[in-house]
């Protein structure tokens, strides 16, 4: 298809970048946690814990930061094409949830969880000696 068109660009096509700061977060979604997840001894001094696994939440963006240009436009377009800005806004939220999880921000998440819950759970019963804490960094979303 590109090929089709490509003596459009210099008259009507645009070019659109998107400019954007954003914020993404991991962790566990606590609502997952239950009972049967929760093992303790029987002298009250160990307890295991096994948590859901991690996810990504939906990236944060900051409106005061972002904003489109256009880098060219065609000789017979006279406005912005809003449609592209939008679709620009959706790739660089995929990109950034990309980046995010190349950066092992997943594991990240299960290992500061990991480290809470152990000093949460030793702060509220100071008779437990030891606190096993399970949580797997969970599987980043699939682009689309």
């Amino acid at each position: 298809p590109d090929q089709e068109i490509w003596w459009k660009a210099p008259f009507v096509g645009q070019t659109v970048t998107v400019h954007m700061s954003a914020k993404v977060m991991a962790g566990v979604a606590m609502d997952g946690v239950s009972t049967d997840g929760v093992e303790i001894s029987a002298d009250g001094t160990r307890i295991s814990i096994t948590l859901p696994d991690t996810q990504l939440y939906d990236p944060q963006i900051d409106e005061r930061y972002t904003y489109a240009s256009v880098d060219a436009a065609g000789i017979f377009v006279s406005n912005k094409d809003m449609s592209l800005t939008e679709r620009g806004r959706a790739e660089a939220v995929q990109k950034i949830t990309a980046q995010a999880c190349e950066s092992g921000l997943l594991q990240d998440a299960a290992d500061q969880t990991r480290v809470n819950v152990v000093k949460l759970v030793k702060a509220l019963n100071p008779n437990i000696q030891t606190v096993d804490v399970t949580v797997n960094a969970g599987t980043c979303p699939v682009a689309q």
